[in-house]
């Protein structure tokens, strides 16, 4: 057994892990370096799931690192249709904080959910998303013309697979494998 961005208590099962406190990092770094320290963010995460609460843990680092980072408001929820719940709920704040001029989405689909109602407001030209995770659909939105989305961290999908399939056969050729295998994003 190879699990993946899990926690369990046998030692004996390596876990493969994308480092998100790497990607909050990277995510926090860009958005002060971008911004100059400055931001009104409106900040979305879905909860009690182990990559986002680490992402978050960065986040508030940068945070307190950075005063002038200034989370107006925090919304974001699992639910059967994210990015189309995400549109509702983000039209909603960017009506009450004209202020927000920045998005951070610890989930790609946060994302797209943000940068339609950013869209749909008029706002794409004032209001810049920083995000996690990456999928063709999230280059396409990126990569249109006028898009407000500017930065993403990912992994390799393909990656974290072939670390995964390495631990298995090492693990069924009787050789030891370390109990934490990173695999490091890229912005």
């Amino acid at each position: 057994v190879v699990g993946f961005d899990m926690s369990g208590e046998d030692a004996r099962v390596p876990v493969l892990e994308q480092d998100d406190l790497l990607i909050g990092f990277l995510l926090g770094r860009t958005l002060s370096a971008d911004r100059d320290g400055r931001a009104n963010v409106i900040a979305l995460n879905g909860g009690d799931f182990a990559p986002q609460l680490k992402r978050d843990r960065t986040w508030e680092v940068f945070k307190w690192r950075y005063p002038g980072i200034r989370e107006l408001a925090r919304a974001g929820a699992v639910t059967a249709q994210v990015a189309a719940d995400t549109e509702i709920e983000v039209s909603g704040l960017l009506a009450q904080h004209p202020e927000a001029d920045v998005v951070v989405a610890f989930w790609d689909e946060f994302a797209r959910g943000a940068v339609r109602a950013i869209t749909k407001a008029g706002r794409a030209d004032r209001v810049r998303v920083y995000s996690v995770d990456v999928t063709d659909e999230d280059v396409e939105m990126m990569t249109a013309p006028g898009s407000p989305w500017v930065a993403t961290v990912a992994t390799d999908a393909r990656n974290i697979g072939r670390v995964a399939v390495r631990a298995a056969v090492a693990l069924l050729a009787g050789e030891r494998v370390g109990r934490t295998l990173l695999v490091e994003p890229q912005l």
